[in-house]
């Protein structure tokens, strides 16, 4: 390391004034996962061993890539779930854009996870990234020193891949600005060992940006500024988010103090008694670097790619424009695009690009010319025709878009995007039989496509959505009490209007709306809410007047929230139930294994009409998957819970095929129509 550097670095050391000890919040964990498997055990090993109070933390996942990653995360959370304040697993597509796709998706991962988590700040732990356990409690501390991000410094393997010859170098991915240069602080020796200035090695340091593999957040800093693909293809996107970040006065730390173990290193410090320095020397796994090697020659991570020859000056561009675009730029990417084409007039890519924004912009004539011209210069593009035909269902010209449609399935027939889209323009002329069909064949080739599962739920339960007719339920009953279990944002919770008083029971809720009535939120299963709270108290010593079930979307559970429910109602009062309706069966089953999912619920409708005959149950033709709604209530009933382990043993083996041939008759399937819906309440007027 030149004394320059050291120079630099102790301009930047941070005075130690922070508290020797930090009050512990509440923080969300993020980290996303991409072929995970190999990591985990070290990395939930080192997540359990966090000092940090358990029930302040949330842990939450993205999933990309390996099934295994997704199934070792549920083992997981139904082992560990209920010691943390909630734990979230999601799997997420993968975009497979050419242009620096592994950047693209731990962006787009990054940015999904802040937008879960909020209001919390957030500790970012790369999936294969090992924090020690007073990791947290220390960034923590960091960050009262007035930084809004706050990182443990890591060690990474980097190949000069101009000189073969050498066994590659470990580097910190701490960075820094000397006579406005950047640079990295490094071994600067070749090989996996070297030595550092202790007192560098004990310091926290003022830097210009830090890496994302152990990094703890402000919410500000999340709620200002959102992960970016760079513009450039040497810088990585955590770099780019902090210079982005800085130039708004956000500061950041790099804290030496916190050097974490990346998976396949073992890592031994030594310090060299009189002299100052510290001796690093690391060792690679064998597994590690065959699978370093493996991604570096599939040109998987930026600084590979920034090695590679670059690409004309013209192709350049229009990934720069394409980067404008997607990041919201849209003025930059069109003047990029005309210059692009001032010079290559046929570059199709850019025909295409700029026909999208002008469509975009509200330029719709304009657009569709360019539109219409890429597919000219680039005849067995079906992505080019798909998106003419967009532009021309959009416009008003369906017919000629189906046209269009068929021409990009001719194509690329196995694309479940143009079936969808095909289907929708069908759906548009009102042939929902031929809309049915494509959206059919669109899951057959892609049995998540979830704009497809939506699209047939809107075909068959035509009408207002279920959020319309809670919204109507509200503001014609005014119930002076209203109690929902499954919350989640608070969307329709919120729903509840003066002065009713309102109770949402969710384990794991993340508020975004803000609430009319007076409303309690109790963090909690319902199972434990009804176990520890009587409800009424919690109203003032009411009844409930009108509750909603849409919490576990499992049969048995729904059970268990109506026999609670009901008994703290009146005869008057009216329970709703989501998800009565189901669409098909792979959306209906037991295990979610799609985006659009409703699980079991519907099975509640035939317990109720075999042992409550005394109830009225109906279930609304509501998308997207009904709403069953129950009135005449008896809250001295005990029938189903007397009859509780019969009850499960009879309904939870049956599937959708027990509805395929009398659907409406066996669900009491009701019209989507508020005057009916209204009739159904009129004694709850009256309390």
């Amino acid at each position: 390391m030149s004394d320059e550097t050291v120079q630099f670095f102790k301009s930047r050391y941070v005075e130690e004034t922070q508290a020797e000890s930090v009050n512990p919040c509440p923080v969300a964990i993020c980290t996303p996962m991409y072929n995970s498997e190999p990591f985990l055990e070290k990395y939930l090993q080192a997540i359990l061993q966090l000092n940090y109070p358990r029930d302040l933390l949330s842990l939450n996942f993205t999933v990309q890539g390996d099934d295994r990653t997704f199934d070792i995360l549920k083992e997981f959370k139904s082992e560990f779930s209920h010691m943390y304040r909630g734990i979230r697993i999601e799997k997420i597509a993968l975009i497979t854009d050419e242009y620096l796709p592994h950047i693209q998706n731990v962006v787009h991962c990054r940015n999904l996870l802040a937008k879960w988590t909020a209001p919390d700040p957030v500790f970012f732990i790369d999936h294969d990234n090992f924090p020690p356990p007073e990791t947290l409690k220390k960034l923590l501390q960091d960050l009262q020193t007035g930084a809004s991000i706050a990182a443990g410094v890591y060690l990474f393997y980097k190949r000069d891949r101009k000189r073969p010859d050498l066994p590659g170098m470990m580097n910190f991915t701490a960075f820094f600005l000397i006579n406005g240069e950047m640079g990295a602080a490094g071994l600067n020796s070749s090989g996996m060992e070297g030595v550092l200035p202790e007192e560098i090695f004990t310091k926290q340091l003022w830097v210009d940006a830090v890496a994302m593999g152990s990094t703890l957040m402000t919410r500000k800093i999340l709620d200002e500024h959102q992960f970016i693909v760079p513009e450039g293809r040497i810088m990585s996107d955590d770099t780019a988010y902090c210079l982005q970040a800085g130039r708004t006065g956000h500061r950041f730390i790099a804290d030496f103090n916190l050097l974490i173990p990346h998976w396949g290193y073992d890592i031994h410090f030594t310090s060299l008694e009189g002299s100052g320095l510290v001796h690093l020397k690391a060792s690679i796994s064998e597994n590690m670097s065959q699978r370093r090697q493996k991604m570096h020659e599939d040109g998987i991570y930026i600084t590979e790619i920034a090695l590679k020859p670059k690409a004309d000056d013209i192709q350049e561009k229009f990934h720069s424009a394409c980067l404008f675009h997607r990041n919201g730029e849209i003025d930059k990417a069109e003047d990029l695009c005309r210059r692009i084409l001032d010079k290559m007039p046929d570059h199709a890519d850019t025909v295409q690009l700029l026909g999208c924004i002008l469509f975009q912009r509200g330029i719709i004539n304009e657009g569709i010319v360019h539109l219409s011209r890429s597919t000219e210069l680039s005849p067995e593009n079906p992505l080019f025709f798909n998106n003419l035909g967009m532009a021309l269902k959009e416009s008003g010209q369906i017919e000629e878009s189906i046209a269009i449609f068929r021409r990009a399935l001719d194509l690329r027939p196995d694309s479940a995007e143009i079936h969808h889209n095909l289907g929708s323009a069908f759906q548009a002329l009102g042939r929902l039989k031929a809309a049915a069909s494509c959206y059919g064949q669109a899951l057959d080739i892609e049995p998540d496509h979830f704009l497809s599962h939506k699209a047939l739920s809107d075909i068959n339960l035509p009408g207002e959505d279920y959020i319309s007719i809670l919204t109507r339920i509200h503001s014609w009953l005014k119930p002076a009490t209203y109690l929902e279990v499954g919350v989640q944002s608070g969307r329709s919770l919120t729903l509840a209007q003066p002065p009713t008083i309102a109770l949402g029971i969710d384990p794991e809720p993340r508020i975004t709306h803000e609430f009319n009535a007076f409303t309690k939120i109790y963090p909690m299963t319902s199972d434990a809410f009804f176990e520890s709270h009587n409800p009424q108290k919690e109203m003032d010593n009411q009844a409930i007047k009108l509750a909603f079930i849409d919490g576990l979307h499992l049969f048995e559970q729904v059970l268990k929230d109506f026999i609670n429910i009901e008994k703290n109602m009146l005869k008057q009062s009216v329970i709703l139930i989501h998800d009565c309706l189901p669409l098909d069966e792979r959306t209906s089953a037991r295990t979610r294994g799609t985006k659009f999912w409703s699980g079991d619920p519907w099975k509640m409708i035939l317990c109720l009409k075999k042992y409550r005959p005394d109830l009225r149950v109906s279930a609304i033709k509501t998308p997207p998957t009904g709403l069953g709604i129950v009135t005449n209530l008896d809250p001295g009933s005990t029938v189903l819970q007397e009859n509780f382990d019969k009850i499960i043993s009879d309904f939870i083996p049956l599937d959708f095929n027990h509805l395929k041939q009398n659907y409406d008759t066996t669900l009491n399937a009701a019209p989507n129509d508020w005057t009916w819906i209204r009739r159904q309440m009129e004694g709850a007027k009256t309390i």
